[in-house]
């Protein structure tokens, strides 16, 4: 076994090309560098990221190999079921799958280390998950190839399948299963972990998928001999171990397939990591190398709140550090999603517009309050350009209808025109207001 697990790491197309695999897994992390880099979970998530790609390529040039090699013992006149690679073969591919998951997480490592990472660690959640799925992968394309067709049939077949099962199941994708049966995550938020039972619940699927792999061309090989009278009958204790194997493989994938969320949400640190300006933006002390951008847009929100004549809000919090339930006034909630600080800037900005008129004075009537927000959410826009002294991403968008090139113009625009401009919509906004109650609401 030793010695033809050896011949195998050295003759297998896929343990031969699993470098490639591995430079172009960190190629992907690398592209994408500035999204984790510095931040322990962005950079454990970003590990599997690339796998949408490279686990059904690996997948497929492993069914590729071995539908040629079993082509090839059939034109020999060989039984594909006695063949003493199949094992063999199996471990090395997975040898070479690990391979590539543990240069992954040497990258992450490397980088996340080099560039001064605030106290932590990779999480081994997000490896374990990682190999579970390009473990699945490769397993995938040795059943398929083990199963019979021309060539390019297993290939093909095993990588569009592969593709489909990964993509149908990223984070975002489908409310209803995208956290059950998740392999893949394109970001790793600092107020979510991964659950203990959902990371055993993937490695468990895994490992079935190499079972049915080994075992279930065999059956199939075995149960056709029987009924062309060619089997020799199986012993007492093999018919035992194909029994309690296959209702192991049952409640496995009974288990599996009731799996709970794999993501969890995390319990927030007694103490955040927050900017040291008047106005805060406080973060998990994993995202402390986005303070830097924070503070910048922190540091023009008390010029920004002047322009508008409301007082200087107190904070706003990466999610999951505060239960919106119970903010105070003057603090909200916002989201990271990597690098970017748009979500922050437009918390922040729309803080601010909540300032301008208080809840309970919103306009009743649809018109009323249709041209309100429409006011405020132009205002919200302006002031997010003015926060981040910049222009919108190309390719930015929303779905309020504001014409966001007629925002960007007027954030172009000299001081005096821009305050001539905000002073309208304030003016339109307290207007509407006292319209709905002028007693209360002046």
């Amino acid at each position: 076994m030793t010695g033809i697990l050896r011949i195998e790491m050295r003759r297998s197309l896929l343990v031969r090309l699993s470098p490639l695999a591995a430079a172009a897994l960190v190629a992907l992390m690398v592209n994408d560098i500035h999204t984790w880099r510095g931040i322990w979970p962005e950079g454990s998530a970003h590990i599997s990221a690339p796998l949408l790609f490279i686990g059904p390529l690996m997948g497929g040039v492993g069914a590729w190999e071995v539908r040629r090699r079993c082509l090839a013992g059939a034109a020999r006149g060989a039984r594909s079921r006695a063949a003493p690679w199949i094992t063999p073969l199996l471990i090395a591919h997975l040898l070479s799958g690990a391979a590539v998951v543990a240069v992954g997480a040497l990258c992450a490592i490397i980088v996340n280390l080099a560039s001064g990472a605030p106290a932590g660690f990779l999480w081994p959640s997000y490896v374990l998950v990682a190999l579970a799925c390009l473990t699945e992968c490769i397993a995938v394309g040795l059943l398929l190839g083990r199963l019979g067709g021309p060539a390019w049939f297993a290939p093909v077949i095993t990588a569009m399948l592969l593709f489909l099962r990964l993509v149908i199941t990223l984070p975002g994708s489908g409310e209803a299963m995208r956290f059950h049966f998740t392999r893949l995550f394109l970001s790793g938020r600092a107020s979510a972990v991964l659950s203990p039972i959902g990371v055993a619940l993937a490695v468990l699927e895994a490992g079935l998928v190499v079972v049915l792999a080994r075992s279930v061309p065999d059956l199939i090989a075995h149960m056709r001999a029987t009924r062309a009278r060619t089997a020799y009958p199986w012993s007492r204790t093999r018919r035992r171990t194909v029994v309690v194997g296959g209702l192991s493989c049952v409640v496995a994938g009974a288990l599996v397939l009731t799996s709970p969320r794999l993501t969890q949400e995390r319990r927030p640190p007694k103490e955040p990591v927050c900017t040291s300006t008047e106005f805060r933006i406080c973060v998990w002390p994993d995202e402390a190398a986005r303070l830097p951008g924070l503070t910048r847009i922190a540091e023009r929100v008390p010029e920004q709140a002047q322009a508008l004549g409301v007082p200087v809000p107190d904070r706003i919090s990466s999610n999951g550090l505060e239960d919106t339930r119970s903010l105070e006034p003057g603090s909200s909630n916002f989201v990271i999603e990597s690098d970017s600080t748009w979500f922050a800037a437009d918390s922040a900005a729309g803080l601010l517009t909540a300032s301008v008129v208080s809840a309970q004075c919103y306009p009743h009537d649809e018109s009323g309050r249709q041209a309100y927000f429409k006011a405020a959410r132009e205002l919200s826009m302006l002031l997010e350009l003015r926060l981040q002294a910049a222009d919108w991403p190309q390719g930015m968008r929303d779905n309020s209808g504001v014409d966001r090139a007629e925002i960007a113009r007027i954030g172009r625009a000299d001081e005096e025109e821009q305050q001539t401009w905000i002073d309208e919509r304030l003016a339109t906004m307290h207007s509407l207001a006292a319209g709905s109650d002028p007693e209360h609401c002046p």
